[in-house]
């Protein structure tokens, strides 16, 4: 007789020494020393040297060598070698090499096609991993959950959270981060080392792109300084600028200041180029003491005025006087609104300027200009 044949029930274990094609039906324990062709169900824990059929238990299943089938358990599914089917548990699955893996905490194997949880998934390689909590793999196709992705080399990742040596294609969430990426980021903040596409974001780092910081003046006497980060297709942009008092002789700072973001492109170059930038800005006032010398002694926000807003385009043109230092001059279309102030306060130094609106939605528009000079990578 070279395999056993039938079926074997007991309150306590089964055992089958040789090849058993059949069931095993037990409260605590179903063994098989060599290869399990059917199923075997129990209360505890079921082990095969190899099997083809299902495995089910309430605490393990365990498999040593190349199997076929089915294992599931509400704690733990294992699978020594590779295993031509799915694993189920409430708990944990553990495989060398599967098809599928779903289970409620954690997912782990050297290789699965697809892997399903509800907490983690680990695995050397795998086409998809999908989770509410976190994947991880050295190289996976696929992954997709609510927190963190993290593989070494990665298709697509979407998630808040995304890390990849290297990306293939695409990665969207909230933060991603990848080392070398022929693919997209599209997120709030995109930090890549070495990046063929341009990211799409708010905040964009890129190792091999545009970051820069600006110092200008411009038709308002507003000194400004400026932050950019991104690639010459797309590139964004943070300001912060403090009139001047007019008439000081640019000794003394006024009592309005701006913050802005926007968004701007250099056309695909590097070097001199000509630059088309939108930013948003918004201007406030300050309370500022001085000593009897006029110098500022003391500068506090000031919270009861509300803002102005300004809206600016600008166009402009840089030329490269060294490497990392430039010289920019360009004009601009500004329209300032009333926003939550009592007035508009904001206005060329030169007061030409044309006023719209209702005393309520009040605006006003102006051609401008700016002088800067940039240093950094641009």
């Amino acid at each position: 007789d070279s395999y056993m044949l039938g079926t074997q029930v007991s309150l306590f274990a089964n055992i089958a020494r040789k090849e058993m094609h059949g069931v095993q039906l037990s409260a605590v324990y179903n063994g098989s020393k060599e290869h399990f062709e059917g199923a075997q169900a129990s209360a505890v824990v079921n082990y095969a040297k190899s099997f083809d059929g299902v495995q089910v238990a309430a605490a393990a299943n365990v498999t040593k060598d190349k199997s076929s089938g089915l294992q599931i358990s509400p704690s733990l599914n294992y699978a020594g070698d590779t295993l031509s089917g799915m694993q189920l548990a409430a708990g944990i699955n553990c495989a060398r090499k599967t098809k599928a893996q779903v289970s409620a905490a954690m997912n782990v194997a050297s290789e699965s096609n697809v892997q399903a949880t509800a907490a983690m998934n680990i695995a050397g390689k795998s086409d998809v991993q999908a989770s509410a909590a976190m994947n991880i793999a050295k190289k996976s196709a696929v992954q997709a959950t609510a927190a963190m992705n993290i593989a070494g080399e990665s298709d697509v990742q979407v998630s808040t959270l995304n890390i990849a040596g290297k990306l293939d294609k695409a990665q969207v969430g909230i933060l991603n981060i990848t080392g070398k990426a022929s693919g997209r980021q599209v997120g709030l903040v995109n930090i890549c080392g070495d990046c063929e596409k341009t990211p799409v974001g708010l905040i964009n780092i890129v190792g091999n792109g545009v970051w820069s910081a600006t110092a200008s003046m411009n038709e308002m006497g507003a000194f400004g300084l400026s932050f950019r980060m991104g690639t010459p297709y797309l590139f964004t942009a943070f300001e912060g600028a403090r009139l001047i008092e007019k008439g000081s002789h640019f000794k003394k700072f006024s009592d309005i200041y701006e913050t802005g973001v926007g968004l701007g492109t250099q056309f695909g170059k590097y070097g001199s180029h000509f630059e088309l930038e939108y930013m948003l800005l918004t201007a406030r006032t300050l309370d500022v003491e001085c000593d009897e010398d006029g110098e500022e002694v003391k500068v506090e926000f000031e919270d009861d005025d509300g803002p102005n807003f300004r809206h600016r385009l600008r166009l402009s043109y840089t030329t490269q006087v060294f490497p990392f230092l430039g010289l920019s001059v360009g004009g601009t279309l500004n329209w300032a609104t009333i926003g939550y102030a009592d007035k508009v306060w904001l206005k060329p130094r030169a007061e030409y300027h044309d006023d719209f609106g209702s005393e309520k939605h009040a605006g006003r528009w102006w051609p401008g200009f700016y002088a800067a000079v940039t240093v950094g990578k641009f």
